[in-house]
């Protein structure tokens, strides 16, 4: 039941965010709290169901500490250009003093124990998706923060053998928990890696489908035809997209990836009597990470099966 309920959260949170996302390229961080909450209060009831060691459960609120604080307050000290002490008081930063203590300790007095090391995942993946998202590998915040929530709610493989025997799994996971089967799979892939690795596997579908769009259009023109469309030039400022034109030293020059703003481009383009432009398509990531739940759920560790 933990499980299921960690299923239902997760995609209760999921669908209207990448809705909410697709429609203004914007999510409310209310899912990603409220998804948290649940995930901390489903992980210390299965702790304290096996008898977990006191230590295991500081260690929870150290990372809760961790989570909560990147969501209310992270620009101030954890920004996308680095670390900025400017504004952080001394209670926060003796928190944090508190938090990297407790993760030491924790590390010196359980490191091989098998409980132990899922929670120590747990931690891995959150820093490890903040430093994805410093590093600009992961562009939007939502999806950050959604990769956080999953991180929190599926500590462990999801626990659904009696759904997942009925399904045609491709690599089925190795089911467990706190008080059950732990295995090092578990630990070294996590269930929410998994969801981000199917979610980017997923989004190279793009492509394809831009090139399918362009075919049926009539507007086949390599290698722009597989990365987004051609549109009114007038147009561009009223939809999600970036403009793959652009004027450079009075020519127009092709860029694949563009992430610059376009006002400036788009008043040149104009001058140049430009009609029609290629543009890229704004495709949240969160869209991807929600099918990437469900084909995972379904599918199981699909990162096995192509390694």
């Amino acid at each position: 039941m933990p499980d299921v309920l960690r299923i239902v959260v997760a995609l209760s949170m999921l669908v209207p965010a990448s809705i909410q996302d697709w429609r203004v390229r914007m999510a409310d961080r209310r899912y990603w709290i409220a998804g948290g909450i649940v995930g901390f209060i489903l992980l210390e009831t299965e702790l304290l169901a096996a008898a977990a060691p006191l230590f295991y459960h500081l260690f929870v609120m150290a990372i809760a500490w961790i989570y909560f604080d990147i969501f209310w307050n992270g620009e101030e000290i954890f920004g996308e250009e680095g670390i900025n002490l400017k504004g952080a008081n001394t209670l926060r930063l003796l928190a944090y003093f508190l938090s990297v203590a407790i993760f030491i300790g924790g590390i010196y007095m359980f490191w091989g124990d098998m409980q132990f090391s899922v929670l120590l995942s747990v931690l891995a993946m959150i820093l490890f998706i903040y430093l994805l998202y410093m590093f600009d590998v992961i562009k939007g915040g939502a999806d950050a923060k959604a990769l956080m929530m999953l991180s929190l709610l599926f500590p462990h493989y999801p626990a659904i053998s009696s759904i997942a025997a009925s399904l045609p799994l491709v690599s089925p996971l190795t089911m467990g928990s706190f008080s059950g089967v732990i295995t090092w799979e578990q630990i070294f892939l996590p269930f929410s890696f998994i969801i981000f690795m199917t979610a980017a596997i997923a989004s190279l579908s793009v492509p394809l489908a831009m090139f399918l769009l362009n075919v049926f259009r009539g507007d086949i023109k390599v290698p722009q035809a597989f990365f987004g469309y051609k549109t009114p030039l007038l147009e561009v400022g009223k939809h999600h997209v970036w403009l793959m034109e652009r004027v450079v030293d009075g020519k127009i020059k092709v860029n694949l990836f563009p992430k610059d703003d376009d006002t400036e481009q788009i008043l040149m383009l104009k001058e140049m009597g430009i009609k029609e432009v290629w543009v890229n398509p704004k495709i949240p990531l969160l869209i991807f990470v929600t099918v990437g739940l469900v084909i995972s759920l379904i599918a199981g560790n699909i990162i096995l099966l192509i390694v």
